[in-house]
Order: structure tokens, then C-alpha cells, then sequence
């Protein structure tokens, strides 16, 4: 498994084409060869292929909302003219889907037969976990349901051992659960202030076991470990990435 990181992590210096650049230097500088494309002005999208070649950074996959699986996928396949993917991933599912399974299996039905399209193209879709999937019906959680339907080769997931904790599940346990499912690995950590209030963290400062979490992603198969940092708070995230790539090399994760 290779590490790339999740451009959303500086979505707030990605603002104009000079930004941008800027931005995809410093990227490169810290160590990461590989990203996935999310959290740029849809004005400037078109630039971004150009922009990763000058700085020699690759996208290996990209978010897409929603609605692009309504859409002809000729849309999608246009992203992946501009960017070279072969991973598209859907970041969350929409709320009118989350409330009971019939929405579930409304959702699971849509990313099917989008998966299915992208398929034919030689593309694959993802879908990207929260914490809200983790409630129960019935005694299913609706993550289970989502997992059960991607083991049916249409679609697969792009787990995030974030929000796997923030749900209460346990980050190893799933990665193992969906091998050979979740080609991407989203990395970031967990840790609580002193009033517990749930917090992003750098790898290695929170407080998920990380060396245990890379192993599991070796023997699931996964092809990707992402690293991303919603928030950095009052943190420079430039130095908060720094933090997380200096973890990652000490636990002889690969760039």
C-alpha cells in the first residue's frame, strides 16, 4: 500500500490557479507523490491536470458528489480524461437516504448501477463512510448494509478509520472485514479535549493505533492509505501534514 493525501486537508489554500500551484509544491516537498482530488473551486478543475504534471504529483482517485451518478457518466469519464483516475468516490450519502434500510437499499441501489456504468470503463466507485452509518435498524447498522453490497462487485469502499471510531466500530476490525472491498484507506486520527469533544488529529497524536491499522490494510488488500486532516484547527496544516507524514515513515509506510 502506497501513501497519497486527501487534497480537502488544505481545501482553504486551493483557491485561485497560483494557490494551487503554490500549493501542489509544497505538497511535494512534504513527500506525498500521490493525491485524490476534492475540496477545488469547480472554476479551476480543468487547470489541475496541468498543475499536477508541473509539480510531479499524480491523482490516483477523486470525490464526486451525488449527483454526478445521476448524470450521464460520460461526465465522470471526462474527470478522468482531465486527472487519470480510477477511483471516483462518493463522499457521503445524501440525508433523504440515511433515516431507515428502505433508504438504505434506495442508496445501495443508485451506487449499483452507477458502479456498474463505471465498470464498463474500466473506472470504480467508492463510497466514503461518516459516523452517521454506524446507527442501527433492526439490528443491522446501515455500514453493514453498505459493506454486504459492495461485496457484490459494482461498487467498493473507501473506509475512514476516523469516522469508523467516531461511530463505534473498531477501525481494524473493519478494514479486515471488508477485504479485497476498500482498494482506499482514509488515515487520519481520533483523539478528545479535556471536556471531550471529538477532534481530528495528526497521525500518531491521537489516539488510534496506527501500526496495528497499517498492518490490517496490508493483509485486506487495500492499494491506497490516504491521509487527511478535516480540520487543523488554529494549526498551520502544512506542519500538521509534516507531523503525520514523519508518523507514517517511522511505521514504514511507502510514498
Amino acid at each position: 500500500m502506497k501513501i497519497a493525501l486527501q487534497l480537502f486537508t488544505l481545501h482553504k489554500h486551493l483557491t485561485t490557479p497560483d494557490a494551487i500551484r503554490s500549493t501542489f509544491e509544497k505538497v511535494k516537498k512534504l513527500g506525498f507523490n500521490y493525491v485524490e482530488v476534492a475540496g477545488i473551486k469547480i472554476d479551476y478543475l480543468h487547470e489541475v491536470s496541468g498543475l499536477l504534471k508541473d509539480t510531479g504529483l499524480t491523482a490516483i482517485s477523486a470525490h464526486i458528489g451525488y449527483q454526478d451518478l445521476l448524470q450521464p457518466m460520460e461526465n465522470i469519464r471526462a474527470k478522468r480524461e482531465l486527472w487519470g483516475c480510477r477511483y471516483f468516490t462518493i463522499g457521503g450519502m445524501p440525508p433523504e437516504y440515511r433515516e431507515d434500510k428502505e433508504g438504505y437499499a434506495q442508496f445501495i441501489s443508485i451506487m449499483t448501477e452507477g458502479g456498474l456504468a463505471l465498470k464498463r470503463h474500466g473506472l470504480e466507485l467508492l463510497y466514503h463512510n461518516h459516523a452517521f452509518e454506524f446507527c442501527k435498524f433492526d439490528g443491522n447498522a446501515g455500514m453493514e448494509l453498505l459493506a454486504d453490497a459492495a461485496g457484490r462487485g459494482s461498487y467498493g469502499m473507501e473506509l475512514d478509520v476516523h469516522w469508523v471510531q467516531a461511530g463505534g466500530g473498531d477501525p481494524v476490525d473493519w478494514i479486515l472485514r471488508l477485504k479485497d472491498k476498500a482498494p482506499i484507506i482514509h488515515l487520519k486520527d481520533y483523539s478528545v479535549t479535556s471536556s471531550g469533544e471529538r477532534r481530528f488529529a495528526e497521525i500518531g497524536r491521537g489516539n488510534l493505533h496506527f501500526e496495528r491499522i497499517l498492518e490490517a490494510c496490508e493483509v485486506a488488500g487495500a492499494v491506497w492509505g490516504v491521509v487527511e486532516q478535516d480540520d487543523c484547527y488554529a494549526r498551520d496544516p502544512f506542519e500538521a501534514l509534516a507531523d503525520s507524514v514523519e508518523c507514517l515513515k517511522k511505521l514504514g509506510a511507502e510514498f
